[in-house]
Parts: C-alpha cells; structure tokens; sequence
C-alpha cells in the first residue's frame, strides 16, 4: 500500500491528475481498515490525497483533508514536532494554491477581506519557526516563501511581497542552492508577482510588468528544461500564463512560441492538448502568417517577375 500510495502522487505530479486522486482515495480507504487511521502511512496516503484533491480542483476538500492529517498530527507527535510543522505548511500551499488557482480567483482574493487574515496567520506561522528552528532551515524558507505569496494576492501593492520574496530568495540561495526545487519555487512567484501587480483580472499586463516577469519565468522554465520535467503540471500552467500573456498583448510571434511548447510538452507527456491552446496556437499561425513578408519566388514577387520580363 505504501508503494501505491507513492504511485499515486507521481501520477498527479506527471498530469494524471484525476487517475492519481483515484488511487490515492483507494490506498487511503484500505489503510484506514487495516492499519488505522493515525498510521503514520496512511497520514502520508492523506498528505497525498489533499494534494491530488487540489489539482482536479477540489481546492475545499484538499484543504480539509490537510487541516485533519495536521490536527492528527498535533494529537500523536504535539504541536512542536516538525512533521507537524510541515503539515502545517502543506496546508498553507493549498490554501496559496486556491488563491492563484485562476484570474478570477486572484481578482477576489485582492479585494476579499479574509485575505488579510489568511496573511496574518501565515505571518505568525512563519516568525514562529523563525523562532523555533532559526531562519536557515527548509521550513522556515518555505514559510517566507508562502508568507510572501500570500502577500501578492492582497491590495497592498509590490513593496510588502517583493521584500519578503527577495529575502526568501536570498536565504535559498544560500543554504539550499540556487537549483533548489524550494529556490525555484521563489522564483515562480516573483514572476507571478510581477505578471499580476496590476491587473489580476486577465492576461492583459504592462510591456513594463512583462519586462519584470519575464526573466523569473525564464529561469524557471530552463531549469525545467533542464530536469525533463515540462510536460509536468506546473511548468505547463507558467508555459500557458506566458503564451497569454503575449496574446493579449497582440504579440503572435512570441505568443505562438509558447504555446507550440505547451503542445510539445502535453504531447511528450501523453496529456490531451486542451481545445482552446489549439485554438489560440491556429490564431497565432494565422495572424503571423498575415504579418510575414513573403520571401519565396513563389506568389507575388513570382508574379511580379513575369510581368517584367513580358
């Protein structure tokens, strides 16, 4: 069971997200049955499940599958026990995910009040293990981290989560490494912070805003490229962020080229290319087409020439 469970969350983490929730649900019933329910196995099989929860978009059921593993948690180990502060932690990233999760839910977030008592409390989650294990270990970055992420989705502005982000970015640098999985997920959201300052309504962004994105969004998808992992979820969703980003800004060049890799990566990770990349990517081709001088002896300049020599 053990090792279906891991099956489980490798699926999700390679697309499969509905066939890796199935498993997960499955492995969790049987250990619940067999071996309990406060297992140590079957509280990892219930970490899993919030996460699977979260990626078919049952963002509420994840994030109350999360909150009972860490009140179990709290009950076997106590509340200062690091597996406790990590599934505290795991619970705050789906609560963060829920928030970024589309343009109208990061156009809510900024303007519903409950946002700043979600930063509040993750405020006061991240100063503890501050306290507790001291600023250079992975919990504690991971905790500035979704501090800092949580930042960008209030009203505030730039300022509050930049400086939380680059100091959380500075600390992974130097003690997890700058390849870090933990490093680079500072990165997305510098870029995402940056992508959204403005307008967390669309894709419709500033030359400037885009400017600033572009180069933490860049850094991530090369070390992306790097480990043979963009037909992941996660480098798929920034891949499609960048090639709207582009399309609402009517560049079709740059715009065309981010979606043939999003293709390129859903077709070498045996994933359904959704309808409407397909749509977009045809749109782009179209439209770049229409703009592109025409450089073969073929067509006009082929006609052209034959009226010449006549």
């Amino acid at each position: 069971m053990r090792a279906e469970s891991l099956m489980g969350e490798i699926l999700v983490s390679q697309g499969k997200q509905q066939e890796g929730e199935s498993v997960c649900a499955n492995v969790l019933a049987r250990q619940q049955m067999t071996i309990g329910e406060d297992d140590i196995d079957t509280l990892e099989t219930r970490r899993r499940l919030a996460n699977a929860y979260s990626s078919v978009e049952r963002r509420e059921e994840g994030i109350a599958t999360a909150e009972k593993r860490t009140e179990s948690l709290k009950r076997l180990l106590g509340e200062n026990h690091i597996k406790t502060y990590a599934a505290v932690l795991d619970t705050i990233e789906l609560i963060v995910a829920k928030l970024s999760s589309s343009n109208e839910a990061m156009a809510k977030a900024r303007f519903h009040t409950g946002t700043e008592d979600i930063v509040n409390v993750v405020q006061e989650a991240s100063r503890e293990m501050n306290n507790l294990l001291g600023p250079h270990h992975p919990l504690s970055i991971r905790s500035l981290r979704l501090l800092g992420a949580c930042q960008i989705f209030t009203s505030g502005g730039l300022t509050e989560p930049s400086e939380t982000l680059r100091r959380a970015l500075a600390t992974a640098e130097e003690n997890l490494g700058s390849d870090n999985p933990e490093t680079i997920q500072i990165v997305v959201y510098m870029g995402l912070m940056y992508a959204k300052q403005s307008n967390p309504y669309s894709y419709l962004v500033s030359q400037q805003n885009l400017e600033l994105a572009m180069p933490w969004f860049r850094r991530y998808l090369d070390w992306a490229k790097s480990r043979d992992i963009l037909s992941s979820p996660d480098p798929q969703a920034i891949l499609g962020m960048i090639a709207n980003m582009y399309m609402g800004k009517r560049d079709y060049q740059q715009a065309q080229n981010y979606y043939e890799q999003l293709v390129t990566a859903c077709q070498k990770g045996n994933i359904p290319v959704p309808a409407d990349v397909q749509n977009m990517l045809q749109l782009c081709r179209m439209n770049t087409r229409l703009m592109s001088p025409y450089t073969s002896s073929s067509g006009f300049e082929s006609l052209l020439s034959s009226f010449k020599r006549l």
